[in-house]
């Protein structure tokens, strides 16, 4: 005897007396939940499916639906978000012994962001940028590569958009504010100096950031504090989780895997 999903029996009243000549009531045995009563249709031996098991199957999904809009929900809350790293999340990051607790320390911090400071520092290549996205796939917030913000406050300071005190204000009073490639920071143009006032002013509010770079942590502090990188060291050691990624690069990984 063959037991089908419930399509086919969906409008099938139970009661004998409504059923047609080739439907007979009888039993059948579940693999999960034993013995249930079923319909037989006698001209297949097919039997209905397990009610227990057709209700899980339906709870399972509505959470399958539940899930995919609190996901797309959370991508409208992402300024930002590139295409390339829509689906990047913690589930499908590729973790390796060598990259595990670079990944759960990171998980950590999304889950409890509150006024902390996340470095995501090291080799390129190694997955840096997919979880700071995976970051903001549970916080929302803003995400720029650094020549971008540097960019968007050039443009304001010319005139252009919002205006440079609309603009700093976006930066410093997101919810969430990742910055990549933080490694390309050049003390030109007032750039270090409006990085210095977003921080700075985050600091105050007691708001999260994430700095992300192929760059060492010693040298960060240099190339961002202009003053010789101590208030930057004092501020990484009072909020900040840093995190080495001084492994392999796992992009060819992914490639062999693709092939």
């Amino acid at each position: 005897m063959r037991v089908l999903k419930q399509g086919k029996w969906q409008q099938v009243n139970i009661a004998q007396s409504f059923l047609p000549d080739y439907l007979r009531q009888s039993k059948a045995l579940c693999k999960t939940h034993g013995e249930y009563k079923c319909l037989i249709d006698t001209r297949t031996n097919e039997a209905s499916p397990c009610p227990l098991c057709e209700q899980e199957r339906k709870r399972a999904e509505i959470e399958t639906q539940k899930e995919l809009e609190q996901f797309e929900s959370r991508l409208k809350k992402i300024d930002g978000l590139p295409k390339r790293y829509r689906n990047a999340g913690f589930k499908n990051f590729v973790v390796d012994e060598k990259n595990k607790t670079a990944r759960d320390s990171v998980l950590s911090f999304a889950k409890n962001p509150n006024n902390k400071w996340l470095l995501l520092l090291g080799k390129n290549g190694t997955g840096k940028t997919h979880l700071a996205h995976a970051v903001l796939k549970l916080t929302g917030g803003i995400f720029r590569d650094f020549d971008d913000v540097s960019t968007d406050l050039l443009d304001a300071q010319a005139g252009y958009g919002e205006g440079l005190n609309k603009t700093l204000d976006k930066y410093a009073n997101a919810p969430m504010l990742v910055i990549d490639e933080i490694d390309k920071v050049k003390n030109t143009e007032g750039r270090i100096t409006w990085l210095n006032t977003i921080l700075r002013r985050r600091y105050n509010e007691m708001l999260p950031v994430v700095l992300v770079g192929n760059i060492d942590l010693e040298r960060l502090c240099q190339i961002i504090d202009l003053h010789g990188g101590e208030a930057m060291r004092d501020r990484i050691k009072e909020l900040g989780i840093v995190v080495n990624f001084n492994f392999e690069s796992y992009r060819p990984v992914l490639r062999n895997e693709k092939e």
